[in-house]
């Protein structure tokens, strides 16, 4: 995680969006039975944010956040977050 928030950091976000990607990461790994981001692909993003709407019941913008966390695709690995521009 040091790796993520450093690179998000770099990069210019502000010590509360890392904070909330940060969350974000931590909670798609902990839904996933603790394995490791570089093994998953964006189909496993997607079971996530659709237990999100179904079981969870969350907004539609909580979604959005969890959707724009750069480290989230992580069809890329663990460098998602390194390879993304901010906005």
């Amino acid at each position: 995680m040091d790796r993520v928030r450093g690179a998000l950091l770099r990069h210019r976000y502000s010590p509360r969006t890392v904070q909330c990607y940060t969350d974000w990461i931590l909670r798609f790994i902990k839904f996933h039975q603790l394995r490791h981001p570089g093994e998953m692909a964006e189909a496993e993003v997607l079971v996530f944010l659709t237990w999100l709407a179904e079981k969870r019941r969350v907004a539609h913008s909580t979604q959005n956040a969890g959707d724009e966390c750069p480290a989230l695709p992580l069809s890329r690995g663990a460098g998602a977050a390194t390879q993304r521009d901010p906005d």
